[in-house]
């Protein structure tokens, strides 16, 4: 460019002619240029930014700056960072700048970045560090240098929650500053919107070096305390990372404790309280830094103190710990603090200590802690009385928080982790995540695919697997030269003793496997035969639980484009979709995205529409339930049409799936359907992750119900998306009464999860246990276990429908079932905590007969226990 076509570039705010000119220019070029900028070019550009010009003036300011300027520090000053900002007409050129940062070599653009980074930002210009942090942040990625504290880390602060704003209302013509990431053409920015918080975490380089970063500068996290809307809970998302290995748990901690020691303000406090409790902040945590949480408890912000307080008494603390915490907490305001140092307190055994901390408690000015004080002060019940002590805080319903998918990088280390997550865990993304890194190496270079894949570990193959993924050796199999289409024959080999010999003899048969498996096995051979032609599946999942958001499926339709986009993908994609609503078909209206590559498919010829087939869908309410029906017979898998074209819902694996199915008769034979052994029950939810009632038909049909396999699945249950119907609370009701006490347990946990997403139906629960019992199976000693674990874990509101009516149940029926004291004992330790005080009445009704025999029974003991119990609460 000659001088006077800089100028007009400079005039007009032409960003993209100046950034392509200076990336390409020699060092001569560059000190020829540096004359002019000098003299004139660096001023037009701060007048331009004054007159606030349309165009992007800020980038053209940046772009001169960085490309023509002779010294970081030179470059850094003409920025005039605390002058000058970028706003959302000029932020669209922000990849363009990086990779202009990047042509002035690493040196250059360390020593720019950190002198960026040193740059003192106050008042109102600390709001605008956002382009700083974007600018230097891919810059300092590339290196071990620490991370400054600072303007960068403070910026990086208002990028996130400039994106939650905008993820809000995403058709608005604000458009925030972004983090950029290399892409496949060059610098690009890293997400779009709308977003997600764990998406913009995710995208920052080094993010437990900024993080720790933003900690250690007083009041640098302030903005993040303003994120709102599920997809941005700061303690969810913190929790996510930890899980996927992007945040280090134990950094995290000593970082936000530290931090915790300044005299931030209280809105950045509750940060610091958000980070802590993502990180699951408890009582093996707390008990190494017991000194410095104890310094810290009397002066930060009372959101801070409930994360504090609770991990303090986790562990159980000495008695002049206990009262110098106690004394802090009962002479501030917080009264949930107060509240759970009581109950802390009531479960403690009576000491100097505690007593002198409930006399403080009897005086506060809040009646009902003072009233719960005073009761255990005075308290003289018998030894054998149970008490409210058992009974957890009711949970509360928070709704499904799915965190994000699966994904292992696109190398040989990537594959290694699949292989080896194939064959010791059980979940039910497995499947999807492993054909997504397939795609994925594949893109761009298949040689280099199978490559790879024989360089690694080589697996074992055949249509029985048990606990493998089903797509690993099947392009194992592809990429050694052979047919990725499994015959699914099985030969068995008999042998005879033939006079002095043995005879073997061979005989081979079709063993077709489980529509669901079936499916899968298309969907990978589709998937090998159009390697190359995309980066990406329609049907890879968009979060943890398997579902895909519409948002995902528009955008990957959108990128396919005449590509085309296999028919199998489809169809798994919309069995894996969210539900939806029809006003959201629109979004596929103006979309043409062909269906196959294959000639021998019958919807190649017909030309459907995939766009046009995923309106359909949406239109016509998504996937239907899959019914179960439960008779005399067994358990039955109604027919379920799908909103498909006649080709598409005849895929293999597709009809058999949706077709009517007798899971159990009364040999208890097995059907087509059948999941094999039970985790694989994962396989069937990986590929209908919505239809929970039928894989819990299933999987009770996949082995029997003392299967210490069962319990340890049922997780899998609540990691998926799916409605959790009559089926599902008579696997959990069975479950409960486990004959293994871990196993029971394991389905109290599960069930918390369950009630806390608002999935739990009390009732259906209860008429499931009845029914259970009602078979002769079921153990009632069992059950009052569990019931009253549960009750600790906050499950109360849930399970007493089902106690409630168990032990009318029990008492109603002419001999006594076994384990009715144990039951009696279970509702007396939870009775007085009951809200249901007409239901209490009618129980005590039911039991006082009982009671008031003359018996030395245990069960008549109980029954007088649960009376005197349920008086004293009333």
């Amino acid at each position: 460019m000659d001088r006077a076509a800089v100028d007009h570039a400079i005039a007009d705010g032409r960003w993209q002619e100046l950034t392509a000119w200076l990336s390409t220019m020699s060092d001569d070029e560059r000190i020829a240029a540096r004359r002019p900028y000098r003299s004139t070019w660096r001023a037009a550009a701060r007048r331009a930014v004054a007159g606030f010009r349309p165009g992007g003036a800020r980038m053209v300011q940046i772009a001169l700056a960085i490309g023509l300027s002779e010294t970081p520090e030179e470059a850094s000053t003409n920025c005039r960072w605390a002058q000058d900002a970028m706003w959302s007409r000029s932020q669209a050129g922000l990849p363009a700048l990086v990779a202009l940062l990047r042509t002035r070599g690493e040196a250059w653009s360390l020593a720019f970045a950190l002198c960026v980074s040193s740059v003192e930002m106050r008042g109102d210009a600390a709001r605008r560090c956002g382009e700083m942090a974007a600018l230097v942040l891919p810059v300092l990625a590339r290196t071990n240098t620490p991370l400054p504290e600072g303007a960068v880390v403070r910026g990086w602060a208002d990028i996130v929650a400039s994106a939650s704003t905008k993820s809000r209302n995403p058709e608005g013509t604000w458009e925030p500053v972004r983090l950029t990431s290399p892409g496949p053409d060059g610098e690009e920015f890293a997400y779009p919107f709308p977003t997600r918080l764990v998406e913009v975490w995710e995208a920052t380089p080094r993010l437990l070096d900024v993080l720790a970063a933003g900690l250690r500068t007083p009041e640098a996290l302030s903005p993040l305390g303003t994120l709102e809307g599920e997809d941005w809970n700061l303690t969810e998302g913190v929790r996510q990372l930890i899980v996927g290995g992007l945040l280090s748990r134990g950094e995290l901690i000593d970082e936000c404790l530290a931090a915790l020691t300044r005299s931030d303000r209280p809105r950045t406090q509750g940060v610091y309280a958000a980070l802590l409790r993502g990180t699951d902040f408890a009582g093996a945590d707390a008990a190494p830094r017991l000194p410095l949480v104890t310094h810290v408890l009397p002066t930060v912000h009372g959101s801070a103190t409930a994360v504090l307080l609770a991990a303090v008494l986790d562990t159980d603390p000495p008695d002049d710990v206990l009262l110098d915490v106690g004394a802090v907490i009962l002479a501030r305001r917080e009264k949930a603090q107060k509240k759970l140092l009581v109950a802390h307190l009531a479960r403690r055994a009576l000491t100097p200590a505690s007593e002198a901390l409930l006399a403080m408690a009897a005086d506060d000015a809040d009646a009902a802690l003072a009233a719960s004080a005073r009761r255990l002060i005075d308290a003289d019940a018998p030894e054998d009385l149970p008490t409210v002590a058992d009974v957890g805080a009711p949970l509360l319903e928070r709704g499904r928080k799915p965190g994000s998918p699966l994904r292992w990088s696109a190398d040989a280390a990537g594959l290694d982790a699949a292989w080896s997550d194939s064959r010791v865990s059980v979940r039910i993304t497995g499947d999807a995540a492993a054909l997504d890194l397939v795609v994925r190496l594949a893109h761009g270079s298949i040689p280099r695919l199978r490559q790879t894949v024989m360089a690694g570990a080589k697996p074992e193959y055949g249509w029985e697997w048990g606990g493998h993924h089903r797509t690993l050796p099947l392009v194992r199999r592809w990429s050694e030269g052979g047919s990725s289409r499994l015959p699914y024959v099985t030969t068995v080999t008999s042998r005879t003793w033939r006079g002095d010999q043995w005879e073997e003899t061979k005989e081979s048969f079709e063993s077709r496997p489980a529509p669901h498996h079936l499916f899968t096995d298309r969907l990978v051979e589709e998937t090998i035969e159009r390697l190359g032609t995309s980066a990406e599946l329609l049907s890879t999942p968009s979060f943890a639980d398997g579902s895909i958001t519409v948002r995902d499926l528009a955008r990957r339709l959108r990128n396919a484009g005449r590509r085309g986009v296999g028919a199998y993908d489809l169809v798994q994609a919309l069995l894996r979709l969210e539900p939806t609503r029809p006003e959201q078909a629109k979004s596929f209206v103006s979309m043409s995205v062909p269906i196959g590559a294959r000639r021998r498919w019958p919807f190649s010829r017909a030309g459907f529409d995939a766009a046009a087939v995923v309106a359909t869908w949406i239109r016509a309410g998504g996937l239907p339930d899959k019914p179960v029906r439960i008779d005399a017979t067994g358990i039955h898998l109604e027919e379920v049409r799908l909103p498909l074209p006649a080709s598409l819902h005849e895929l293999e694996g597709v009809r058999d799936l949706c077709a009517s199915t007798h899971l159990i008769g009364g040999a208890r034979g097995r059907s087509t359907m059948s999941v094999g052994m039970p985790q694989g029950i994962a396989f069937y939810l990986g590929v209908v992750p919505f239809w929970a009632d039928a894989a819990a038909a299933l999987l009770e049909e996949a082995g029997a119900g003392d299967s210490i396999y069962l319990p340890r699945l049922l997780p899998l249950f609540v990691s998926g998306p799916g409605r959790f119907g009559a089926m599902t609370h008579r696997v959990f009701a069975r479950q409960l009464s486990h004959p293994r006490g871990d196993g029971r347990l394991v389905t109290v946990e599960a069930m918390t999860e369950a009630a806390v997403e608002g999935r739990l139906d009390r009732l259906a629960l209860r008429d499931a246990t009845i029914a259970m019992l009602d078979e002769g199976e079921g153990s009632v000693s069992r059950l009052a276990d569990s019931w009253t674990n549960g009750a600790r874990a906050g499950l109360l509101p849930w399970l007493w429908p089902t106690m409630a009516d168990t032990l009318c149940w029990a008492l109603a029926r002419d001999r006594a079932p076994a384990g009715l004291a144990d039951l009696l004992r279970a509702v007396g330790g939870v009775i007085a905590a009951v809200e249901d005080r007409a239901g209490v009445d009618r129980l005590i009704a039911e039991v006082r007969p009982l009671a008031e025999q003359r018996s030395r029974s245990r069960a008549a003991h109980e029954a007088r226990a649960l009376l005197a119990a349920a008086g004293s609460a009333a």
